[in-house]
């Protein structure tokens, strides 16, 4: 009769990788779940920068020695590197953009025209990759002013104006890249969007939102 009882008893399992094992925490059975065996193993530095998009904080070494990081949270700097182009792609050009910084709706007679939606770029972000020989340039010096606010750069072939440039004592060297001539925004459009600030250019009032901005 004992060992009738004895043999009932659950026999004792051996750990296997393959199916969570239910001593453990249910933050470490997820990844058994997932088929990772070690789940409180850290990935090594060099695994997880390859598991980064460039312009991403975990391209740094001091933040993955820290152990600061976590690959699949997705850690990234505000300034993220877009790639853009005219229409006909013979201009392309590379900017690195913090839209936490806002971007820009200018209500003066050009920006008015031509819609135009920017953000400001300090010169060492900004690279043209292809066709400085394809762009033409526009300039226009505004009313009461000695000299123009920027260089409006545009293709020779299909007339997209992709940025913009200019050099002032208080930004020293800039560009202004237009917004919709970037082509991988579109993972970002919601930040773009809440990033938006209206400026009243139009009277020379960049503090301020002009009284409307329907047509901007």
């Amino acid at each position: 009769m004992l060992r009738e009882r004895t043999s009932a008893l659950p026999q004792k399992r051996s750990f296997d990788p393959g199916w969570p094992n239910v001593r453990l925490a249910p933050k470490a059975v997820i990844p058994l779940l997932r088929g990772d065996p070690h789940p409180t193993r850290p990935k090594p530095h060099k695994e997880l920068r390859k598991a980064q998009p460039p312009g991403t904080i975990a391209a740094r070494p001091l933040y993955q020695s820290l152990g600061l990081l976590n690959a699949h949270r997705g850690n990234t700097m505000a300034k993220k590197t877009y790639h853009g182009s005219c229409h006909c792609g013979a201009v392309a050009f590379e900017a690195m953009i913090d839209l936490d910084k806002g971007t820009t709706r200018c209500n003066c007679s050009i920006c008015s025209k031509t819609r135009f939606w920017f953000a400001l770029v300090q010169a060492a972000d900004f690279k043209i990759e292809k066709g400085e020989d394809q762009l033409s340039d526009y300039t226009w010096i505004p009313p009461g002013k000695s000299k123009a606010n920027l260089h409006y750069r545009f293709c020779k072939t299909c007339g997209v104006r992709a940025f913009g440039q200019g050099d002032n004592a208080s930004l020293g060297k800039f560009y202004a890249v237009a917004i919709a001539a970037l082509d991988d925004i579109g993972q970002d459009a919601d930040q773009a969007v809440k990033s938006i600030k209206y400026v009243d250019g139009r009277h020379d009032d960049y503090e301020h939102e002009p009284a409307d901005t329907r047509l901007l």
